[in-house]
Order: C-alpha cells, then structure tokens, then sequence
C-alpha cells in the first residue's frame, strides 16, 4: 500500500514510513502543494 501525505506533514515522515510503505509520496515533491481535493483523487490508483 502507499500512502500520499498532506502537504502540511513533513516529508520526514514519508522517509521515516518508507520500509513499511514503500512507494509513499508527500504532495510537496509532487509539485501539488496548492492542488485541490480533486485534482489529488485524480492521481489515484483506484481499483
């Protein structure tokens, strides 16, 4: 499973969570820091 954080969480904890959710991402290195709620959804794997 990943997880995609909040912009407003550090990105330490995306480092710290790495070996058990590997893959997760924080919206801040993704360059979505000002996106909305929907355009974040939209980034999804979604089954």
């Amino acid at each position: 499973m990943k997880l995609l954080f909040d912009h407003n969480l550090s990105y330490r904890l995306v480092v710290a969570l790495e070996s058990l959710y590997p893959g997760s991402q924080n919206l801040s290195a993704l360059g979505m820091s000002a996106a909305s709620d929907d355009a974040v959804r939209g980034t999804m794997d979604l089954p």
